[in-house]
């Protein structure tokens, strides 16, 4: 169990990381700051809110014993990622905010990085390595 919570705080770290590089390097890039709408804290929260959701899946599938069911769960995960997706494009700014077409390309990158770093360190909650002691 430590294992999964493990993961889930390492992908909340790194995609907090990842995500704040993202955020300030498209920034600079572009010249188009949305700070009235996405800012260092609410980058922050996002992903370690995402990566916990994730983490608390495995959790589950733990302590239900359901190890088979992990393939499933990758999946809806990737489900969910695309459905904020999807969402976000409908979403309608405030007026007063310059060239609103750009804020998708900040937002989906940021939406997704949790994910792809959860899904690529879950191999190592594999219960056969656990048992051999190779991740405690």
């Amino acid at each position: 169990m430590k294992n999964v919570f493990l993961v889930g705080l390492l992908t909340s770290i790194f995609s907090s990381i990842i995500n704040l590089g993202y955020l300030e390097l498209y920034n600079n890039a572009l010249g188009n700051y949305f700070d009235k709408i996405l800012n260092t804290p609410s980058v922050i929260g996002f992903s370690t809110f995402s990566s916990m959701l994730y983490t608390v899946g495995y959790i589950l599938i733990f302590k239900l014993s359901k190890e088979k069911l992990a393939g499933i769960l990758n999946i809806l995960y990737v489900i969910l990622v695309c459905v904020s997706v999807v969402i976000t494009f409908s979403l309608s700014l405030p007026l007063d905010i310059e060239a609103p077409e750009l804020f998708v390309g900040l937002v989906v990158p940021i939406m997704i990085f949790p994910a792809f770093l959860f899904l690529a360190l879950q191999p190592f909650l594999n219960k056969k390595l656990i048992k051999k002691n190779l991740i405690r």
